[in-house]
């Protein structure tokens, strides 16, 4: 929601808002046309893909405000497609306090029998592969030791040099230079705060080198990191992340140059109250045409996002994923709902998710690795299991993608706060996902039927190759007893069907003991 003042926010974990926290900050709007012709009637910035961004200073009340936009439409000519708040977005985290990666035996997420998403066993189906390349769309990384082989060229996509704290604007360097708030910012309400190195902590939870004897492994060992950099010291504007998301995909962005890189998979550990915008929508729906899928943050606001809004996680055609904490239930800041297609795990405050990060409190001062908690951790999770499904099956469409996620996930303890499934389908479960993602589109098959064991019976699954035309799409994998053993196969699928048997073990071993 917003009043006079701005929008309001929760910036962090325990819901903290700033009521007043932009009130000496410009007021944005994005004026979009309907047509790629330049107009000459308003003077603004012109490097959003999502539509000129035109500033009116705050100062002005409310009435010249109104005024202003009124007369810019009515003066624009026909060419005026939409008008719409260039809101803010912050992340969406707190921090805290097999490989031969020492710290490993910390990331409890990867193997805990009970709240982890058994990547160990996943690792024995792929350990992916560099072609297929995660967009962390954030505040920027950092020159990691535990990152940098893994990381492409990125971008710096924040138009503000106030908040982008780098002395500049857009440019072709997306290292992060801090995002702490002192007293003199424009966006301080009465609370400072530190550096959150955001960026490079989600970059590491994705892929971090892995089995390097140095530091954390990262989900995906074998692919390679875009950073590109839409969050500043106060946030990030919505046409600043509407382009970054543009850029990772590879489409092209005026002022800046092309991605020669372009990403599979974009991971959004950001967001703010409110509604989808149409620009942040028909951005998605651009990238989502060329095959790139978006996984979103649900917000650390403890609410319902069916009745509270929260975007972009409230946009069709994402991975909306909300967190689990260690106990394999919800995380109390965590929010919920129907719109919810997975949980991963996000930790809390008294175990959160360890990664990359840095020292410094304001600049960096050197490499390190730190826990945090918060919906933006388990995000990435879900982003770097995405791209292992695409590294061994890159000819999934994302509604596919997006099936696959759910059909697998475990489900989870009604005790923990996952009651009439407002945890989505569940605890992704990165084994049984990249397993079913092997079997699913055999070479030369836009459907099949495929006959799965099942507790000494048979369980056949219709998969069909298509985008299934909803918000989110969907594949038919329709459960119904089968009294053979399903026909032939090629033999290139056996070890698929073996894996599958050997998920379904494991899951229902789990779901036993959570009973």
């Amino acid at each position: 929601m917003r009043n006079k003042n701005g929008y309001y926010f929760f910036v962090f974990l325990f819901a903290f808002t700033a009521a007043n926290a932009f009130a000496a900050a410009p007021s944005r709007w994005i004026v979009a046309y309907k047509s790629k012709l330049t107009s000459t009637v308003l003077k603004g910035f012109e490097h959003s893909a999502a539509g000129r961004v035109f500033t009116v200073e705050k100062r002005q009340s409310s009435e010249v405000l109104t005024s202003v936009l009124a007369v810019a439409k009515k003066m624009s000519d026909p060419e005026v497609a939409y008008i719409e708040k260039d809101g803010l977005m912050q992340v969406v985290a707190e921090a805290f306090g097999d490989p031969n990666d020492p710290l490993y035996t910390s990331q409890w997420q990867y193997t805990d029998t009970t709240s982890g998403i058994s990547l160990p066993q996943a690792w024995t189906v792929t350990q992916g592969q560099n072609a297929i390349n995660v967009a962390v769309v954030d505040t920027g990384i950092l020159p990691h030791p535990d990152l940098l082989s893994k990381t492409l060229p990125g971008i710096d996509m924040v138009s503000e040099a106030a908040m982008g704290n780098d002395g500049n604007g857009r440019d072709s360097d997306p290292t992060d230079p801090g995002d702490w708030i002192a007293p003199g910012d424009v966006c301080y309400a009465g609370r400072a705060s530190n550096s959150t190195w955001h960026g490079t902590h989600v970059a590491g939870t994705v892929g971090a080198l892995t089995n390097n004897g140095v530091g954390v492994a990262g989900v995906n060992p074998g692919s390679r990191i875009v950073p590109v950099r839409v969050l500043g010291k106060c946030g990030g504007y919505t046409s600043d992340i509407v382009d970054g998301i543009r850029w990772a995909a590879g489409l092209a962005v005026a002022g800046v140059p092309g991605n020669p890189n372009p990403a599979k998979v974009v991971n959004l550990s950001l967001g703010a109250p409110g509604t989808c915008t149409r620009a942040m929508q028909e951005a998605i729906n651009e990238v989502r045409a060329r095959g790139v899928l978006l996984v979103v943050a649900s917000g650390n606001s403890g609410a319902n996002i069916d009745y509270q809004n929260f975007t972009p996680a409230n946009c069709n055609g994402v991975v909306t994923v909300g967190a689990s904490n260690a106990q394999g239930g919800k995380a109390y800041y965590s929010n919920y709902g129907t719109r919810i297609d997975v949980m991963a795990p996000g930790g809390d405050s008294w175990q959160g998710i360890l990664s990359t990060s840095d020292y410094g409190s304001t600049y960096s001062t050197g490499a390190a690795y730190k826990s945090m908690s918060g919906t933006s951790m388990a995000t990435p999770h879900v982003a770097g299991v995405v791209s292992l499904i695409y590294a061994i099956n890159p000819n999934l469409v994302p509604s596919q993608v997006i099936d696959i996620l759910k059909q697998t996930a475990d489900s989870m303890p009604l005790s923990y706060g996952c009651e009439s499934g407002v945890c989505g389908a569940g605890l992704m479960n990165a084994f049984e996902a990249v397993s079913l993602a092997g079997i699913t589109t055999p070479a030369g098959k836009d459907n099949f039927t495929a006959t799965l064991p099942n507790d000494g019976t048979s369980q056949t699954y219709q998969v069909s190759n298509s985008d299934g035309g909803g918000g989110c799409g969907q594949i038919d994998l329709t459960g119904g007893p089968s009294g053979g053993s399903g026909g032939p196969f090629a033999m290139s699928l056996m070890l698929g069907l073996m894996m599958v048997f050997f998920a379904q073990k494991v899951r229902q071993n789990r779901k036993a003991s959570n009973k």
